[in-house]
């Protein structure tokens, strides 16, 4: 697959929920570090369980800033979560830290940001025997396309014109490395570790 350059870079960060406090008002609201719940979903290379251990790029980062505060973080207190839930959970409850995550323009009024993470490169995969090629936007809507409900990149696709019955909404990545492999889908937001453009 041709992967089209006219892709955005987007940047992942951390950010914290601030729940119906006004922004300006929740700047002045002081913090222990102690007094927030981490959330985040499964996306390798960034966070991910594996053996029962929650790790990767985001939760290496995230560790290391807590030590920076003398704050040890237990990474078995982060709870891996479907995206659209951990969301929800940052809207709903006060002190709630929902990693890696990008700043869209309705996003960032709502929250405390800390970051960037890593600015990465949007794409679309699809299997290397298919020979799709795309080269402006409209060449995407012909195709059945893998997203994660609620992410940046289900908005992106949908503001770019793809029409919803083109899109295999799930709530997490796994099933959707399974349609991939199994042809269901034509092209996949990354999904698999080796698929995050860094």
């Amino acid at each position: 697959m041709l992967i089209s350059e006219w892709l955005k870079y987007v940047l992942l960060i951390f950010f914290v929920s601030l729940s119906i406090i006004p922004a300006s008002m929740a700047l002045a609201q002081e913090l222990s570090a102690g007094d927030l719940v981490f959330v985040t979903e499964d996306l390798p290379p960034f966070n991910y369980e594996e053996d029962g251990v929650v790790q990767g790029i985001s939760v290496d980062l995230l560790e290391k800033t807590m030590e920076g505060m003398d704050v040890d973080l237990n990474k078995s207190e982060i709870q891996i979560l479907p995206w659209i839930e951990g969301y929800r959970r940052a809207f709903a409850e006060k002190n709630v830290v929902i990693f890696s995550t990008v700043p869209l323009p309705e996003r960032v009024p709502s929250f405390k940001w800390a970051g960037p993470i890593i600015p990465i490169k949007d794409v679309l995969l699809a299997e290397k025997d298919e020979d799709i090629v795309i080269t402006n936007p409209e060449d995407i809507g012909s195709y059945r396309i893998g997203v994660v409900n609620g992410t940046a990149p289900m908005d992106a696709l949908l503001t770019l014109g793809v029409a919803p019955v083109n899109l295999v909404v799930e709530e997490g990545s796994k099933p959707l490395v399974e349609m991939m492999e199994n042809g269901t889908l034509d092209l996949s937001w990354p999904t698999k570790r080796s698929a995050a453009c860094v």
